[in-house]
């Protein structure tokens, strides 16, 4: 890897970390919104995972633009690697006290990282997040994220039951903790390894705080992993909770919440037409009911689903989707009204 650095003689307070692949059309927003940010003690780290569409250039160029370059550094990979291990690249080239991550597709409100070090000094946190907006096709969402009596405990539960976003984006971590929880990003994890290091910074039970502000702006596109196919991570979640299970052993709370988790991930894949009744079988083959927390009608589809009816329900739910089945919902919501 190349890098391209001046670095504070004392050592910034604050890494961002961006991990880049085939970013071009999105890096200005990203980059704006960190100059938009009280950045005098922090240094920027990006890592382009050999993109094919020029991002290191155009992100230098921006750099230079927006006067940042003079606290980045940008890291190159020779060949694509992955998420997990670019992600680790950069926690490993950190030199702050503490870090933040970035997508390069999404953007930050000004005042987000200054806020969270703020509540980090009240509370001598080692772990401090906040909400986020969600951005998708012009409609805006706010996630706030507040967990009652927050614990690392009540914290890993609620990301592994859904209750909490499990990105590591809008949180703030401190760097030495991560090290000495022994945190890292796994290159065998294709899915859900933010939630993967997150439970590893979680279970070595850090001093938690959260910052009332809602500063993150995740923008989902149409080619977004969330968006995308279940059928190439199957194996990434059977890892996961393999791995979970050992972490948590002995721990019967902790443990109930890997199982829902592997519920969540039945209905994520049950949802997903990629994946054939054969595979979505043979992954957690004992799920065979949701049970609470799901909705009647995501338990009712569940049970369809992994009794081979899947066709029909893709028929039913095309036809939800499809303009014939709006267009009687409409007449539908007419005939009760007159």
């Amino acid at each position: 890897m190349e890098g391209r650095a001046v670095i504070q003689p004392h050592g910034p307070i604050l890494s961002v970390l961006v991990a880049v692949f085939d970013s071009t059309r999105y890096l200005r927003d990203a980059v704006s919104s960190l100059a938009a940010q009280d950045l005098r003690d922090a240094e920027l780290v990006f890592c382009d995972d050999a993109s094919r569409d020029g991002s290191p250039d155009a992100l230098a160029a921006l750099l230079d633009e927006f006067s940042l370059a003079d606290r980045s550094r940008i890291l190159r990979h020779a060949e694509n690697m992955g998420v997990s291990r670019t992600r680790q690249d950069l926690l490993d080239a950190a030199q702050g006290e503490f870090i933040v991550f970035l997508d390069p597709d999404d953007a930050v409100d000004p005042g987000m990282y200054a806020e969270m070090m703020s509540v980090q000094r009240t509370h001598g946190a080692d772990f401090v997040w906040e909400g986020f907006f969600v951005e998708e096709g012009g409609a805006v969402s706010r996630q706030d994220e507040k967990i009652a009596e927050a614990t690392a405990a009540t914290l890993r539960r609620a990301i592994l039951v859904g209750s909490m976003h499990g990105s590591v984006c809008n949180k703030l971590l401190c760097r030495a903790f991560v090290q000495k929880a022994g945190a890292r990003f796994r290159d065998e994890v294709t899915c859900c390894e933010d939630m993967d290091f997150l439970m590893d910074v979680l279970a070595a039970d850090p001093v938690t705080a959260y910052s009332a502000g809602c500063h993150y702006r995740y923008r989902r596109h149409p080619g977004s992993l969330s968006r995308g196919s279940a059928m190439c991570h199957l194996r990434s979640f059977e890892r996961c909770v393999a791995r979970w299970r050992t972490l948590f052993a002995g721990n019967e709370a902790d443990l109930a919440a890997v199982e829902a988790f592997k519920r969540r991930f039945r209905l994520y894949a049950a949802l997903d037409p990629s994946v054939p009744d054969a595979a979505l079988n043979a992954y957690f083959p004992d799920v065979r009911s949701l049970g609470p927390g799901f909705s009647l009608g995501q338990r009712i589809f569940f049970f369809l689903a992994i009794r081979g009816m899947r066709p029909l329900l893709r028929c039913l739910m095309w036809y939800r989707n499809s303009s014939l089945g709006k267009i009687t919902s409409i007449l539908r919501g007419r005939g009760g009204r007159t």
